[in-house]
């Protein structure tokens, strides 16, 4: 596997990225030994690796705390300057973080999408938002969630507009 065009999802599992041109042959020549998953299982692997998906329309929302970048060691605060730095070292250093992204399973989310807020059953205020969703299989999907103190490890949460669902929370493999 060309390490240029691949990145490590998981054990034996990988991420490859290429041209749609090269993709047939690619597949022609390999096709015994990988297996095609296609986006759902690449977000469903993304999400069981913690990683958020930060789109343009997202990439506003968060500071890099929140999804937890510092946890994954994706932040120096030893090295120069970088775009949104000092409110970064500022969280570290003298803030309270008070969101965290976390990783849940629920059932019958089929309609969830990235963007969508989070509630505690009964109100209208937020507690978060969805930053991904995939199926895993068995009506389960896994979500990246960003969540209040508050809301963290709640057990039912009300998500877009949607029923009142029960929230199993997973480990993130960087957290122990």
């Amino acid at each position: 596997i060309n390490p240029d065009t691949s990145r490590l999802m998981g054990i034996e599992t990988y991420s490859l990225s290429m041209r749609a041109e090269q993709t047939q042959a690619c597949l022609n020549n390999i096709s015994g030994e990988l297996t095609p998953a296609g986006q759902g299982y690449s977000d469903l692997l993304r999400i069981r690796s913690g990683s958020a998906d930060v789109t343009a329309e997202s990439s506003d929302n968060f500071i890099v705390q929140m999804i937890n970048l510092d946890a994954q060691n994706y932040i120096s605060f030893k090295k120069g300057c970088y775009t949104g730095q000092e409110i970064v070292a500022r969280m570290k250093y003298l803030g309270t973080l008070k969101r965290r992204m976390y990783r849940v399973a629920v059932t019958d989310a089929a309609s969830l999408c990235t963007g969508m807020p989070c509630c505690f059953p009964g109100t209208e205020q937020s507690v978060g938002s969805v930053i991904s969703a995939a199926y895993a299989g068995n009506d389960t999907y896994q979500l990246l969630l960003v969540l209040t103190d508050d809301a963290a490890n709640k057990t039912q949460l009300t998500i877009g507009s949607g029923n009142i669902k029960e929230i199993e929370y997973l480990s993130l493999p960087y957290i122990k």
